[in-house]
């Protein structure tokens, strides 16, 4: 037997998608580092995930993987500037000097923690997200609770994974 696609969907989760956000906690000890990010009850924390460095590969571009473009985090990020009165958007990203050069301002932390289990409970415990590409960004945006922000771009147009990708059953339907 061999199977082709992509076989990620939302809909394997829809049924038991609360009790799945109810059994994925993080430890204590790393609840406890979480912390340090979300002081200020007054704000309306933003993930942002920004997925860079192993899907610049000519390999992975080849394959179909796609870079959203810093105008992608730009345009999702004054989307919520708009809606909220106070907002700090918490940055995680597998490059982190890319997102310091990149996205400077008052209201952005780039979060260095080291560790994808730290950086997964900072981003899930934020009121919304934006998610780049990759399984990794989904999580978080399944996870987190409020609204994501997507980027539509992925996979690229005529490569290997769009063949047999479902942008329907990968995107959740209230995502924007």
């Amino acid at each position: 037997i061999q199977l082709i696609g992509y076989y990620f969907s939302w809909k394997y989760f829809q049924a038991i998608l609360q009790f799945i956000k109810a059994e994925l906690k993080f430890t204590c000890q790393v609840q406890k580092k979480t912390r340090q990010f979300f002081r200020d009850k007054t704000m309306t924390y933003i993930a942002v995930h920004a997925r860079q460095k192993d899907f610049l590969g000519l390999s992975a571009q080849k394959s179909g993987y796609t870079v959203a473009p810093l105008t992608y985090f730009h345009r999702a990020m004054m989307y919520f500037r708009k809606k909220y009165l106070r907002v700090q958007f918490l940055v995680c990203s597998d490059d982190p000097l890319w997102c310091e050069r990149s996205m400077n301002s008052s209201d952005v932390l780039c979060v260095v923690t080291n560790d994808p289990i730290v950086d997964m409970a900072v981003m899930t415990t934020c009121d919304h997200s934006v998610i780049s590409t990759g399984t990794y960004s989904w999580w978080v945006g399944l996870l987190t609770k409020g609204t994501t922000v997507f980027y539509k771009n992925f996979p690229r147009k005529g490569s290997v994974i769009e063949k047999h990708f479902k942008h329907d059953e990968y995107y959740l339907p209230y995502w924007i």
